[in-house]
């Protein structure tokens, strides 16, 4: 036989453990959807737009708690494959698949100890209840978009050279929204401005420092 007709099958690239948190991961958006079929517009229009707190009381513009937890658990499974696939492509050898399902819970309770901080600050305000409406928001587009990279990466490795700069910008504006929606909402509901910036020097700030303070060596090795 010519060797040259010869076919040869590709080792495949989808591990059992990936096609399992897919399938899974898609199933909690195929339940959300059922539940609210406006579902993408509304995720897509609430990260968008500054909401009210008039907006808070149209059926239209509000997210259940139910349709939240489901795009929040589809957040850590769909953040946990796009980190997944990163790490495989830096370092082949390195196995840390569930290890990495806790990156996106270490930011679930980063974001939320943000908001009691500002509980803490401020004390009961309606500004609490949009900032828990922004982070939603976020967090709910912020799933849908890291479950459709990895899928997309997975399946086309010729991506796999572009995939950190999208999996990082990605985050980089889920993170940005999240604070410029909140800083915007503090300002129109009056809030003092100290309060805004000791928010800023405890949360967002500080937490910097720190990383770069204990892991800046390591960072910098990284990225070399």
């Amino acid at each position: 036989m010519d060797q040259s007709l010869a076919l040869h099958l590709r080792e495949t690239q989808l591990s059992y453990e990936w096609l399992f948190a897919c399938t899974f991961s898609l199933l909690l958006l195929a339940v959300a959807y059922v539940r609210q079929d406006n579902l993408i517009r509304l995720v897509l229009i609430g990260f968008v737009s500054l909401q009210k707190e008039d907006s808070f009381n149209s059926e239209s513009e509000r997210m259940g708690p139910a349709i939240f937890w489901l795009l929040t658990l589809n957040f850590v499974v769909g953040a946990s494959l796009a980190l997944t696939f990163v790490l495989e492509q830096i370092f082949p050898s390195v196995n840390a698949h569930p290890i990495l399902a806790l990156v996106p819970l270490a930011f679930l309770i980063y974001w939320n100890a943000g908001q009691w901080i500002i509980f803490a600050l401020v004390g009961k305000h309606p500004i609490i209840r949009q900032l828990k409406q922004h982070l939603r928001f976020s967090i709910s587009l912020g799933g849908l978009f890291f479950l459709f990279a990895a899928i997309v990466f997975s399946l086309n490795q010729s991506l796999s050279n572009i995939s950190v700069a999208v999996i990082f910008t990605g985050f980089l504006l889920m993170n940005l929204n999240r604070i410029f929606k909140g800083v915007i909402a503090a300002l129109a509901m009056t809030i003092p401005w100290y309060y805004i910036f000791m928010y800023f020097c405890l949360v967002e700030i500080l937490p910097l420092v720190a990383i770069f303070v204990f892991y800046g060596d390591s960072l910098s090795a990284f990225v070399k």
